[in-house]
């Protein structure tokens, strides 16, 4: 499992669960410093992106078969990257606050991983 913006309070909460459910934690960080932190709330692995070459360091570290899931709240070009880090038909967890609501969504990634996806579960709530 990945763990995208690791040293953030959702990126934490993934992490804990992460390890609550007997998962190999790979957080994800922009620094040093933030890997350090993540470290300290239970990660087997951190990655610092700024430094190292994101999908290559995922296969590196699951010996090149790739990660089965990934849990993301900030998007972009990290989140694409961790992608790609994904093993076939892998999943892409994502949440984030829109408009005062809170989305959460599961998505399987088809073949063609990022560029092919489906909708398996989409919840929301509104944010109180």
């Amino acid at each position: 499992m990945a763990v995208t913006d690791a040293g953030g309070s959702v990126g934490s909460a993934a992490v804990l669960l992460g390890k609550h459910l007997g998962a190999t934690v790979i957080g994800i960080a922009s620094s040093d410093a933030r890997c350090a932190r993540i470290a300290e709330n239970g990660t087997d692995h951190t990655i610092n992106y700024r430094n190292r070459d994101l999908t290559a360091t995922l296969q590196d570290v699951t010996d090149s078969k790739g990660v089965d899931l990934v849990s993301d709240v900030a998007g972009g070009e990290t989140l694409m990257a961790a992608i790609q880090g994904l093993v076939w038909f892998g999943l892409v967890w994502f949440g984030l606050v829109w408009f005062g609501l809170v989305w959460f969504g599961l998505v399987w990634t088809a073949r063609t991983r990022a560029r092919s996806c489906r909708w398996t579960l989409l919840i929301y709530f509104a944010n109180t």
